[in-house]
């Protein structure tokens, strides 16, 4: 039998690895791109380039997916919050190891996530040197990075994940590291800012042609603008011939409510995926579609589920995709949720996010098949709620999508292809047309927070200066903006934002005397419920991130303390959520957002 191969995209991107680049990926979604990592782990281990391979994606969701259909089978293991312990490898060490962009900047940052709360709490500065010589001598893969690694999808400025990520790109070239960037998505200025991280050792960028012949190419060359000859075309005729599809696509000045009826007529001809950008407006939906379906064939996903509910969903997902129905969700469809639908139906966003939500469609098997005789469809909701994103990152992606069409027919725009064919535009090319996202805010934010965290990186300062830092530039994190935390909820746990929970916390946190939220501790095989005092007046005053938690850490100290063996080690600590606050199977959710 002939050894597995990955596609031509993945190979050509090896190869500028094995020549010393950083490399980049530039394909659509559904192209194959994340099951090439453990070909390109043999292939780098072969060549001498590194021992082992990080796989490093955004989304908790994305890991575990990763992880079971690629890396399990293979000998991989997994690092992400609440990994079972027979699989989990915290510092990384393991030879092939799926992580989550969390886990690994923190053990790149020198704070071991093995050992964040001694650090956090002053105890100790961990043992980051295994977690940063097993990075060093990895390949280190970038996946899904457009969701981190550009400037922030909601325009209003690039975060922490941006500036932390473009900083550790700029480490990792340095210090020799081989990069693998893999993305669908990538605006010509953030490739500049990716040629500028990758520095002396250069970026070398392979993106597909699809087709591979006939129409023009607006991306590419927007693209080759930037890089020039450092920019490689790749085409892949196997892979035109068995993925490019008919596309049907509408724009329509109503919310996505308004649609319900259609959205369930939909689910007749196959599964239909329903994207808003709100938990509440998901949540309508979901109420609005189910009663329609029968029994079972509704799904509600987002991020403020329990575990055991998501679990559930993804059944649920795999069942609507054998047997038709709805799966309605919040942005983690765009990457955190595998559905493999014959129509998407989406709240406006910008454009990186609507190729993504469309990029949901026609991915595999029988529907792939259905879709190439029937056309997949995708329906822009544009009455809909923006959610968190900002107007001047909306309205532009939703207007080129609506004159595409305006003037193409609704045939005219193709969601998978990256060059036009036959009349028909191409997703990539209106990447060229509507910049989404805040224009300028990048190079701002690198000047503040980018620029300290790479001169962190290059030195030799310990972790506590990494947190005093991040404390003074008013950040709770390095992947994301806030720092996330348990909540306790009937029948299990939900991992929220620790700021979401701490605003909301009269509303969905159980609380004592004095108004304060409580917190279940375990420790040493014991549970104690600790009344965090401490932790509200600090939230009341407005502390930054390190005092919130020095102030919870003093709540559950004070309340250990008396007990045998004087200060126990604190195994996990939650919130605990008010009864009636989860709604098994709607997640964790505010009383405006019941829906119903």
């Amino acid at each position: 039998m002939a050894a597995w191969r990955p596609r031509p995209l993945m190979e050509k991107a090896y190869e500028a690895l094995r020549r010393g680049h950083v490399a980049a990926a530039v394909a659509p979604t559904a192209y194959g791109k994340t099951v090439a990592s453990p070909w390109v782990w043999g292939s780098s281990r072969a060549d001498g380039l590194a021992y082992g391979l990080v796989h490093v994606a955004p989304l908790r969701s994305l890991v575990r997916r990763a992880f079971e259909g690629v890396f399990r089978g293979v000998g991989g293991r997994l690092q992400a919050h609440g990994a079972p312990a027979g699989v989990r490898s915290p510092y990384l060490l393991s030879p092939l190891v799926v992580s989550t962009l969390d886990s690994f900047l923190w053990n790149l940052y020198r704070v071991p996530v093995a050992e964040a709360l001694k650090v956090q709490s002053g105890v100790s500065m961990g043992h980051y040197y295994p977690a940063l010589m097993a990075i060093y001598t990895s390949t280190i893969v970038l996946d899904e990075a457009h969701m981190y690694l550009w400037e922030d999808p909601q325009g209003g400025g690039a975060g922490a994940g941006w500036a932390a990520s473009l900083a550790a790109l700029w480490n990792l070239s340095a210090a020799g590291a081989p990069v693998l960037v893999e993305t669908a998505t990538v605006s010509p200025a953030m490739m500049r800012w990716l040629a500028r991280a990758a520095g002396e050792r250069g970026l070398r960028a392979a993106v597909l042609r699809a087709p591979g012949r006939g129409g023009g190419c607006p991306y590419i060359d927007s693209l080759r603008g930037v890089l020039g000859g450092a920019l490689e075309e790749v085409a892949d005729p196997d892979w035109e011939g068995g993925h490019l599809t008919p596309w049907e696509t509408r724009v329509e000045q109503v919310k996505l409510e308004d649609l319900a009826g259609e959205i369930t007529g939909e689910a007749s001809r196959g599964p239909v995926l329903v994207v808003a950008n709100t938990v509440a407006e998901a949540v309508r939906l979901y109420h609005a579609v189910e009663g329609r379906l029968p029994s079972g064939r509704a799904v509600l996903v987002h991020g403020r589920l329990s575990e055991e509910d998501r679990a559930r969903a993804e059944e649920g997902i795999a069942r609507v995709e054998a047997e038709g129905g709805v799966v309605v969700a919040t942005q983690a469809a765009e990457a955190g949720v595998d559905v493999n639908a014959m129509a998407v139906y989406t709240a406006p966003a910008p454009l990186e996010s609507l190729v993504q939500r469309a990029g949901r469609a026609c991915r595999r098997g029988r529907i792939l098949d259905a879709c190439r005789e029937e056309a997949g469809r995708v329906v822009v909701a544009a009455g809909s709620s923006r959610g968190p994103y900002r107007g001047d990152a909306v309205e532009p992606a939703v207007g080129v999508v609506a004159n595409t069409i305006s003037a193409r027919g609704p045939r005219g725009l193709d969601w998978r292809a990256t060059c036009n064919r036959g009349g028909v535009v191409s997703y990539a090319s209106l990447l060229a047309l509507a910049r989404s996202g805040g224009s300028g805010a990048g190079p701002r934010a690198w000047g503040a927070a980018g620029r300290a965290m790479r001169l962190y990186l290059d030195g030799d300062a310990q972790p506590d200066r990494l947190l005093e830092m991040l404390d003074s530039l008013g950040l709770c994190g390095l992947a994301r903006d806030t720092m996330m935390a348990e909540a306790r909820v009937e029948g299990g746990v939900v991992v929220a934002s620790l700021t979401w929970l701490l605003s909301h916390a009269r509303e969905v946190l159980e609380a004592g005397h004095d108004g304060a939220p409580l917190v279940e501790v375990e420790y040493e095989g014991n549970t104690v419920v600790v009344e965090a005092s401490t932790l509200w007046g600090a939230w009341e005053r407005r502390a930054g991130c390190s005092r919130l938690l020095d102030a919870l850490r003093r709540d559950i100290s004070r309340a250990l303390s008396s007990g045998p063996g004087g200060r126990p080690g604190v195994a996990r600590a939650r919130f605990l959520a008010r009864p009636g606050a989860y709604r098994p199977g709607l997640g964790l959710l505010l009383p405006g957002e019941l829906g119903g």
